[in-house]
C-alpha cells in the first residue's frame, strides 16, 4: 500500500475507534497504519489503549516488536529494550522475530556504552544462534568485538562478511536504521579497514566524529580507530598518478 492508501486506512479506523472505543482491535489496528505512517506519538497512545482492553495483546510478539520500532525512533531506547525483553519472554528458539529482536537490543545495549558492551555481545550471539545468517547481527558483532578491545574475534566477523556482503548493502538497506544515525559509519568503517579500503574507513570515521559520534559513549574508540586508519593509510605505498602511454 502506499503513503496515501495507508491514510485512508486511517480515516477509515479513526471513524471504528470513535464508534467503538471499547473494542481493543480497533486500537489495534488503527496504530499500526499510524506506525506504517511513522506517527509513532499516536501508534504508541493506540496500541497503549488496545493492550488496556485486551490484556492478552501483553503476549503480542508483533506488536511488541512495531512497539519497540517506535519507541526507538522517538529515542526512548529503554522502553525499546523492554518491549524486546517481553518478545523473549512470550517466544521460543525458532520464532521468527527472535533474531532480529536480539539483535535490535543488543544494538540499543550497545548505544549505552562501554560498560555493557559485554551484554551487548551476548545478545547478538543470541541473534546469531538463532538465525546464523543475519547479516545485520554479523556486523553488529563485528563492531561489538572491536570495541570491546576483541580484535581477533572480531577480525573473524568481519572475514565472514567478506565474503557474504562485500560491498556492505546490508548497512544501507532501506528497511535499516541506526540509533545513532551517526553509528552506520562506525559500521562502514570497520567493513571498509578489513576490506582494505583504508580511505574509506578515514572518510567514515571522520564523518562518525562530525556528528552525534562526537559527544557519544563511543568517542573516543571511534578517534583512536581515525588514527589506526590514518597511519596505516599513510604507510601504504603510492601509486603513480594515472597518465598516457608514450
Amino acid at each position: 500500500m502506499g503513503r496515501g492508501e495507508w491514510g485512508q486506512a486511517l480515516v477509515q479506523l479513526e471513524r471504528a475507534a470513535a464508534a467503538i472505543p471499547d473494542r481493543a482491535e480497533a486500537h489495534r489496528l488503527r496504530g499500526d497504519v499510524l506506525h506504517r505512517l511513522v506517527r509513532d506519538e499516536g501508534a504508541i497512545d493506540a496500541w497503549t489503549r488496545a493492550r488496556a482492553l485486551d490484556p492478552l495483546l501483553e503476549h503480542d510478539a508483533g506488536l511488541a516488536f512495531e512497539f519497540a520500532i517506535s519507541v526507538t525512533r522517538l529515542g526512548r531506547l529503554d522502553e525499546a529494550i523492554a518491549e524486546y525483553e517481553r518478545i523473549f519472554a512470550v517466544t521460543g528458539p525458532g520464532h521468527r522475530l527472535r533474531s532480529l529482536a536480539y539483535c535490535n537490543a543488543a544494538e540499543l545495549v550497545m548505544a549505552r556504552g562501554p560498560e555493557q558492551i559485554e551484554e551487548a555481545i551476548a545478545l547478538y550471539r543470541e541473534s546469531l544462534e538463532e538465525r546464523p545468517a543475519n547479516l545485520l547481527a554479523l556486523w553488529g558483532i563485528a563492531l561489538a568485538l572491536e570495541r570491546a578491545g576483541r580484535a581477533p574475534e572480531s577480525g573473524t566477523e568481519l572475514e565472514r562478511l567478506r565474503r557474504s556482503d562485500p560491498s556492505l548493502a546490508t548497512l544501507a538497506d532501506e528497511d535499516v536504521f541506526f540509533v545513532p544515525p551517526e553509528e552506520v559509519h562506525a559500521y562502514r568503517a570497520i567493513g571498509f579497514s578489513a576490506f582494505g579500503n583504508l580511505s574509506g574507513a578515514v572518510d567514515a570515521w571522520h564523518t562518525f566524529l562530525g556528528g552525534a559520534g562526537a559527544a557519544g559513549p563511543w568517542a573516543a574508540h571511534a578517534r583512536e580507530s581515525l588514527a589506526t586508519a590514518e597511519q596505516r593509510l599513510a604507510r601504504e605505498p603510492r601509486r603513480p598518478p594515472a597518465g598516457r602511454s608514450p
